[in-house]
C-alpha cells in the first residue's frame, strides 16, 4: 500500500470517528436539554414527562407545552421558551460537571430554574489560612431563597444544607470555619449577623443553622417550579371569557365562546362616521387534546359610542359561535387596543359535550341579563331567540339574572306532546354570611315557589309538540347569601321517564 493510499484512509477513518463524536455530543446535550425541562415542570407534569417512553415522546410533549405556555398565542415566537433555552445554554456551558443526564452542577439547575441570581458570595479555599473548599451562596430575593453550594472537583458546586461541609478537617473545627463564612455573607441578609453576635459555641452554631435549614426548606417548597423575567410591554385590559356548548348539525356540537371587556379602559378617538371610536385587533385560537391549533381567526374590531358618558358606562360583549367535533378543547383570545397600549390574552379549557345520543340530554346551562324572543341580531338561538352573554363568574343580587338551557330527545307521547318536569335548585356552597341558615333563596318564574332553606328547590311541569324545548327562567337572588353558589337543573321526561341532570357554579355578590 503506497503513502497516499494510507493516508486517504486515516483521513477517512478520522472523519468518521469525529461524526460518531459529534453525534455523540448531540445526543447527550439533547438528553441534559430534556432533564433541565424536567427541572422548571410542576411535580405533576415531571412525573408525566419523565414518564414518557423515549425521546420523540418528549419532543411531542415539549411542543405541546410551549404552545400552552406561550404568554401571546398570536406570535409563532415564544419568549418563555426563548428564555429557557438560553438559560440551559449559559448553564451547560458554563456550570457543568461529569454527572449524567444533565452534566449541569447545582448551581446550574437553580439558574435554569430562576436565572441569575440577585446577589451571591463566594469564598476561594486553600492556602494556609483558608482551610476549606471554595464554596458558594447564592441569593433570590423575591423568593426569599438563600443556597449554599460546596465545589466537588468532577461534580461542580453541589448545594449543601450548611457551609460547615465546605471544611475539610475535623468536625470539632467545621463549626468554627463555617461561622467565618458566615460572617462574610453578612452583605447578603441580615440574617448572617447572628453569626457575629450569638454563635459562641459549636452547640450554638448547629442551632442556629438547624432553624435556618427549616426556614429554607419551608421556602423552597413554596417557590414555583421556575421564574421568568419577561413582562408584557402593554398594561393588562380586564376581560373575561365563558364558554357553553349546545347541540349542533350533522353530529357537531355548537360551542359559543362568550368575551366581554369595559370600554372605559379603551383609547377613544374623534371618529368620522361616528362621535367617538375605537378598535381592537382580535385573535382566537382553539386548541385540541394536543393543542394543536384547529381553528385560529384574526379580525379588527371597530367600537363606536357616541359621548364619553356612554364610554364609561358601557361593557363590550360579544360571542364566537363554533361548530366542532366534542371532545376536549382549549382557547386562547387575544385584545389589544394599540392606542391605550393595553391587552388582555384569556386562556381556558373547554369540553364540549357530545349530543348525538338518542337519550334525554341537556346542554349547558348559560347566564343571561336578558333573553328576547323575536330577535334580530347576527347572533341567536334556535327560533330566534337573543340571549345576551353574562360572561363573568360573578354574579350580582341586585337585578334578576335568567337562565337559558336546551333540552334535547324527549319522547312525544301517541297524542303528540312531550311532557317534562324541570326541578331546579339553589344551593350555596360557601357562604360569606354567618346566619346562612336564616337565609332563603326565592325564584321568580311562570311556577315559581318561595321556601325558606339554605338548599332551596322549585319545580314546575312542561310540555310541548317537540322532542326539542328551550327554557329560560328568571331568577331572584336577592335575598340568598353572597359566596359560591351551585345552581341544578334536573328535567325529567314524564313519558318516556329518563332523568338528565346539570350544573353551573358562579360566586353571588
Amino acid at each position: 500500500m503506497n503513502f497516499r493510499v494510507l493516508s486517504m484512509l486515516l483521513i477517512v477513518m478520522l472523519l468518521g470517528q469525529d461524526s460518531v463524536f459529534a453525534v455523540d455530543r448531540d445526543e447527550k446535550r439533547e438528553q441534559a436539554r430534556q432533564a433541565a425541562l424536567a427541572l422548571i415542570l410542576s411535580e405533576d407534569m415531571a412525573k408525566i414527562y419523565e414518564a414518557l417512553p423515549d425521546s420523540a415522546s418528549r419532543v411531542e410533549w415539549e411542543a405541546k407545552y410551549w404552545r400552552m405556555r406561550n404568554p401571546k398565542p398570536s406570535s409563532i415566537q415564544n419568549p418563555l421558551k426563548e428564555e429557557f433555552e438560553q438559560r440551559f445554554e449559559f448553564a451547560y456551558n458554563n456550570f457543568r460537571n461529569l454527572i449524567a443526564p444533565m452534566y449541569i452542577d447545582d448551581r446550574g439547575k437553580y439558574y435554569i430554574k430562576y436565572g441569575e441570581p440577585d446577589d451571591f458570595v463566594e469564598s476561594i479555599g486553600g492556602g494556609i489560612n483558608r482551610n476549606y473548599d471554595d464554596n458558594l451562596t447564592i441569593a433570590y430575593y423575591t423568593l426569599n431563597l438563600y443556597l449554599d453550594f460546596v465545589y466537588t472537583p468532577g461534580r461542580g458546586y453541589e448545594e449543601v444544607e450548611d457551609l460547615s461541609e465546605a471544611h475539610k478537617g475535623p468536625h470539632n473545627k467545621k463549626a468554627e470555619w463555617a461561622m467565618s463564612l458566615y460572617k462574610e455573607r453578612i452583605s447578603l441578609h441580615q440574617m448572617y449577623t447572628v453569626f457575629q453576635r450569638r454563635v459562641r459555641s459549636t452547640n450554638d452554631y448547629f442551632s442556629l443553622v438547624g432553624v435556618m435549614m427549616a426556614d429554607r426548606n419551608d421556602y423552597k417548597m413554596s417557590a414555583p417550579p421556575s421564574t421568568s423575567t419577561f413582562s408584557y410591554s402593554q398594561q393588562p385590559l380586564n376581560a373575561d371569557l365563558r364558554a357553553a356548548s349546545f347541540r349542533g348539525e350533522e353530529g357537531k356540537s355548537r360551542l359559543e365562546i362568550y368575551y366581554s371587556f369595559p370600554l372605559e379602559e379603551i383609547n377613544f378617538k374623534e371618529g368620522i362616521d361616528y362621535p367617538l371610536e375605537s378598535y381592537i385587533d382580535k385573535s382566537i385560537i382553539l386548541y385540541d387534546e394536543l393543542y394543536l391549533p384547529r381553528q385560529q381567526k384574526h379580525e379588527r374590531i371597530q367600537l363606536v359610542a357616541s359621548t364619553e358618558d356612554e364610554v364609561k358606562s358601557r361593557t363590550y360583549i360579544n360571542q364566537h359561535t363554533e361548530y366542532i367535533t366534542p371532545g376536549n378543547y382549549s382557547v386562547a383570545m387575544e385584545f389589544e387596543n394599540k392606542d391605550s397600549n393595553r391587552l388582555a390574552v384569556l386562556k381556558a379549557p373547554i369540553y364540549v359535550r357530545d349530543y348525538s345520543s338518542d337519550q334525554l340530554l341537556l346542554s349547558d346551562l348559560q347566564l343571561s341579563p336578558r333573553v328576547i324572543e323575536n330577535a334580530q341580531a347576527r347572533v341567536l338561538k334556535p327560533n330566534n331567540i337573543l340571549v345576551v352573554p353574562y360572561v363573568s363568574n360573578v354574579v350580582s343580587k341586585v337585578n334578576p339574572i335568567y337562565l337559558y338551557f336546551e333540552i334535547y330527545n324527549l319522547l312525544l307521547a301517541p297524542e303528540g306532546m312531550a311532557e317534562y318536569e324541570v326541578e331546579y335548585t339553589i344551593k350555596a356552597l360557601h357562604a360569606s354570611s354567618d346566619n346562612i341558615l336564616n337565609r332563603f333563596a326565592k325564584i321568580v318564574a311562570f311556577w315559581g315557589k318561595e321556601r325558606k332553606s339554605e338548599s332551596v328547590v322549585t319545580s314546575f311541569i312542561g310540555s310541548g309538540t317537540s322532542s326539542f324545548e328551550q327554557i329560560y327562567l328568571m331568577l331572584d337572588m336577592a335575598n340568598c347569601p353572597t359566596g359560591l353558589t351551585e345552581l341544578q337543573i334536573k328535567v325529567k321526561d314524564m313519558t318516556s321517564g329518563q332523568e338528565t341532570v346539570n350544573r353551573i357554579e358562579f360566586e353571588l355578590q
